[in-house]
């Protein structure tokens, strides 16, 4: 019954895509000098305004949070908090609902019971299930954007972390090489 759900979402996510026209393969068709395309509007002057979602934040969490995969129960804060924040400062933050995010830097090899998110100061945090009770790799791979929420707290074995069990996370559709 879980495998025939995810296999669905994941047909869902591809016609979403592919109704969207979002390219997640990095082959982008509209940068200017690009002549692989028929595209009457590229005039190949160099002063083509298309932004790389790949270096902008708000884009990539707008992606997550508008097209991406839910996880658990997904996310309801407005805001997120710095990573920097929270390392900084951990006992302000402990066993408080907050939001994280960032992109995929490594998986859970054996169940994919967490990931580690990296902000674009190169701040990083793991984000935690039980283990056996979410597979991250089923949602995501390494460099797509993720927006977390759950509860933070300092005396992970690997550091701080934030548990997510409760809550949830929204996994971007664009992968960034």
């Amino acid at each position: 019954m879980a495998s025939r759900w995810i296999r669905m979402m994941w047909i869902l996510l591809g016609l979403t895509l592919v109704v969207s026209g979002c390219e997640t393969n990095g082959d982008d068709d509209d940068v200017a000098g690009d002549d692989d395309d028929d595209d009457a509007t590229d005039d190949d002057t160099g002063d083509d305004d298309t932004v790389d979602p790949c270096t902008d934040t708000e884009l990539m969490r707008a992606d997550a949070l508008e097209n991406g995969m839910q996880i658990l129960d997904g996310v309801t804060l407005e805001a997120s908090t710095p990573i920097a924040d929270l390392v900084t400062d951990p006992a302000a933050y402990e066993e408080e609902v907050v939001q994280i995010e960032g992109w995929v830097v490594e998986l859970c090899a054996s169940e994919g019971c967490y990931a580690i998110l990296e902000d674009d100061n190169g701040e990083e945090m793991m984000v935690k299930t039980s283990d056996g009770a979410v597979d991250h790799s089923d949602y995501t791979e390494p460099n797509k954007y993720h927006v977390a929420e759950g509860v933070f707290t300092e005396y992970g074995a690997a550091g701080p972390w934030l548990w997510i069990m409760d809550h949830g996370a929204m996994a971007g559709t664009i992968v960034c090489d």
